[in-house]
């Protein structure tokens, strides 16, 4: 804090020429001030930390998402189904895209990501979530899609309106995956109307 600025001079020492009562009531006043602004930084930082905690799960959450398509795109390769592997490789670019962003803002926001927790044990069940088939694989993926879909809509409720730049990240990644789902749930379709 600066003591050299009029405004924090004039909000914290009340102006002179005030009578006793008036002086009083200007020291009331600055400490009630004073009051409020401590529990509100106190309720942005409890904010914040449930916000990097949802930030955090989204994160882990693409991570899951980025494996299981890396995944999909190459035994969709193996069946020789190069369309399925190529829409699969390209979610997991995206999905990784996703994660970058959530880490940087998770950052910002004066967290540290936490999805290295446990990677290895988490990256081995993602792995083994192999799907045998083609259908499997795009249910698993929907699944996955939804998922992710729910979280984001979690964040966008607690942050709309009073945090923007976390708002507009989770407007454009929930975009980018109601696309994922709606590509996936057209190409499920498909595939049950061909069965």
């Amino acid at each position: 804090m600066s003591l050299n600025s009029a405004f924090t001079i004039s909000r914290y020492f009340p102006p002179t020429g005030l009578g006793p009562m008036g002086r009083k009531q200007a020291y009331i006043g600055t400490a009630v001030r004073a009051a409020e602004a401590r529990r509100s930084a106190a309720s942005a930082a409890t904010t914040n930390i449930a916000l990097i905690k949802l930030l955090d799960d989204a994160l882990r959450d693409e991570l899951d998402c980025v494996l299981r398509y890396m995944s999909y795109g190459l035994v969709a390769r193996r069946m020789d189904v190069p369309e399925e592997a190529d829409r699969f490789q390209r979610y997991a670019g995206e999905e990784s895209n996703h994660a970058r962003r959530l880490n940087a803002r998770i950052v910002q926001l004066g967290g540290e990501a936490n999805a290295k927790s446990g990677l290895v044990d988490w990256c081995s069940a993602v792995v083994l979530d192999v799907a045998p088939d083609l259908p499997g694989m795009i249910r698993s993926s929907l699944s996955a899609e939804g998922a992710s879909i729910d979280i984001y809509c979690r964040i966008l409720n607690q942050v709309i309106g009073h945090d923007v730049p976390t708002q507009e990240l989770i407007e454009e990644i929930l975009l980018e995956e109601l696309q994922h789902a709606e590509e996936l749930w057209a190409r499920s379709s498909e595939l049950t109307r061909v069965n």
